[in-house]
């Protein structure tokens, strides 16, 4: 039911059976199960044990669980579905999500020790004459890295704002350089890929542009790099890996030619992937490729409190809001005037400190649903900042209304567009509803019925926001978000603001999301695999 565009599994189940099919047509029951799975898979999960499924899509169906066991049972007997026991556990899989966890613990233990080997096997030579050539000392962990970089076929790089990583990147860089190897960047959102070129002044660009994406659909992509053609490099290195799922780890590692370094970096405190898996975070679990963990923080970073506080929330600690205009926290206890002191802020307050409200703030709201969450605030703030006037077109979408000028958000990949999830532009026209937007590398033309991959984006969600930085952050924090309050959740979006972090709301829902470290652990099992365990 997927399959038809513009047609969801409800809908088309309800024309099924107005249409006289069968409660338990074995059709519709591999549909439901299929679109149960879907749901499972979309919530961050490889796989889900097979009582948790069967228990979804009986209540989709309306069938008796004992009747849905027994067709999961026929879809694994005909390859249909993929199964895993683990310890005493049947953990069920989607086919395509299955080989690639298993691909990916293959291509990663086969790398880790096929690196080619540099030519100048003085690596603490090499490390010392570029901290000489620079004028850098690195800390102990910093040097580690960098010299783990040359000796290592597959090395993690992790650590939190303020230690450091870009600097042992820039030195993995000249050291890897002068051993003559070709260096490939990337990163999996085009403003991590951006923020990535400017800290190194080398050309980094998206893992999709590096795989050549040649179109296919959100769940199949297809790429031009791949087994048969892989990527011509010596060593590749990838920025912000916790946002990439199982799906595209799979495509980037299959594209790595053997004797190909990889070197994988990213914050693991922050929010997973929104796709399926926890791939960074179960790499290190495994302890199965060589991990250096940077830890402290230095002087110039320990500066700016919004550094600071993010590891005192990292640690469940209170921010301090004492001692700078940086890092600010307004108490309001009441949920709309919550929402219209971000109004205001974003109107009235920075305007007049000289922001630009479209470019550099960015309102992050824990949850899409209540008044100060992102739909309600986009609407206030496409209200405030872009109204209705003469002359200017508008569009009607399914719960919104865009215009000339707005701001929005590409909401999923779009491979023949060459726009992907989170990628962020702006309205140019609109025309016989066609929208044109401008983004920042290209213009592209959307058809009526393409309109639905747009979203407002003055205010996002926080995992939408993962990847960028922006000069301001704003977030709400009232109680009624309460599902979503988790401690990684305000550490991914403080740790995207450059200049200042202003956060609206009540004490206790600040002291929920601090408290909160119990991150819902999702079903995969990479982590086993790579360790090797009997499956």
């Amino acid at each position: 039911a997927q399959e038809v565009k513009g047609i969801g599994f409800r809908t088309a189940d309800q024309i099924a059976m107005s249409l006289g099919l069968e409660r338990n047509h074995d059709e519709r029951l591999t549909a439901g199960v299929d679109f149960a799975l879907l749901q499972i898979s979309q919530a961050g999960h490889c796989c889900v044990p097979e009582d948790i499924l069967v228990k979804e899509a009986a209540k989709l169906l309306l069938v008796e669980p004992g009747e849905i066991a027994l067709h999961v049972s026929a879809l694994i007997a005909g390859n249909s579905l993929c199964v895993e026991d683990f310890h005493g556990m049947t953990l069920i899989y989607p086919r395509h999500l299955y080989y690639a966890e298993k691909r990916v613990a293959e291509r990663l233990l086969l790398l880790k020790d096929r690196a080619k080997q540099a030519p100048n096997e003085d690596y603490d030579g090499i490390v010392a004459k570029w901290e000489s050539r620079s004028g850098i000392t690195l800390a102990e962990a910093q040097h580690e890295a960098v010299l783990s970089s040359l000796m290592h076929g597959v090395l993690v790089l992790t650590g939190g704002p303020g230690t450091g990583k870009t600097t042992v990147v820039r030195g993995m860089l000249a050291v890897l350089e002068a051993q003559g190897f070709k260096i490939l960047l990337g990163a999996p959102t085009g403003r991590a890929a951006k923020r990535l070129s400017e800290a190194t002044e080398r050309e980094a660009i998206t893992v999709h542009r590096l795989l050549e994406s040649t179109g296919g659909t959100e769940g199949a992509p297809l790429f031009m790099r791949n087994e048969d053609h892989p990527l011509e490099a010596d060593v590749v290195i990838i920025d912000e890996v916790s946002m990439m799922d199982i799906s595209l780890m799979n495509s980037f590692l299959l594209a790595i030619p053997d004797g190909c370094r990889v070197i994988l970096v990213g914050d693991v405190d922050q929010l997973p992937a929104v796709g399926p898996g926890s791939v960074l975070k179960d790499i290190i679990r495994s302890a199965t490729v060589p991990v250096v963990r940077l830890t402290e923080v230095f002087r110039q970073a320990g500066e700016s409190m919004i550094v600071i506080n993010a590891h005192q929330i990292n640690r469940g600690m209170l921010p301090d809001f004492s001692s700078s205009i940086d890092f600010q926290f307004a108490e309001i206890n009441d949920s709309d005037a919550v929402a219209q002191a971000i109004v205001s802020l974003c109107c009235d307050q920075l305007p007049k400190e000289g922001f630009n409200v479209s470019y550099d703030v960015q309102v992050l709201a824990p949850m899409h649903r209540l008044v100060c969450g992102v739909e309600n605030l986009n609407k206030l703030l496409q209200e405030a900042l872009n109204p209705d006037a003469d002359g200017k077109t508008a569009i009607v979408g399914a719960n919104q209304i865009l215009r000339e000028g707005d701001k929005i958000m590409q909401m999923k990949n779009n491979y023949t567009k060459g726009v992907y999830n989170g990628d962020i532009g702006f309205i140019t026209g609109i025309d016989h509803g066609r929208v044109a937007v401008r983004y920042p590398e290209q213009d592209v033309i959307y058809e009526r019925g393409e309109v639905e991959e747009l979203h407002l984006a003055y205010a996002m969600s926080v995992h939408k926001s993962q990847g960028s930085e922006y000069p301001v952050v704003i977030m709400p924090l009232i109680s009624g978000h309460y599902m979503m309050l988790q401690r990684n959740l305000l550490y991914t979006a403080v740790t995207r603001a450059k200049q200042r972090v202003i956060l609206l709301g009540s004490k206790a829902a600040l002291n929920t999301a601090l408290s909160n470290d119990r991150t819902k652990r999702r079903y995969s099992l990479l982590a086993e695999r790579l360790v090797g365990e009997e499956l």
